[in-house]
């Protein structure tokens, strides 16, 4: 892996490539799949719910998957990309 530290189109990206998909914890995706017309994106969460009234606290944690079309305008920030192959 390389760093890269810039933003760049939804087009150019590649697989295994490290985005920001938004500001915050857990903000971190990777490029799971490309095709003609789309990108797939995987990233983890995590989310604490605090019940004052039962006095529990509980954590959920899990995956997204969501999918951009490559024509779409929208930019990403690009953390790493994997070497060519």
């Amino acid at each position: 892996m390389r760093d890269v530290n810039k933003e760049v189109s939804i087009a150019e990206l590649e697989l295994g490539d490290t985005i920001r998909c938004f500001d915050g914890p857990f903000g971190t995706g990777v490029v799971q799949n490309v095709d003609s017309t789309m990108v797939k994106i995987f990233r983890v969460y995590a989310k604490c719910e605090d019940f004052r009234y039962t006095g529990g606290v509980i954590c959920y944690t899990g995956a997204e998957v969501y999918e951009l079309f490559k024509t779409s305008k929208e930019r990403v920030f690009l953390y790493r990309r994997n070497p060519p192959k």
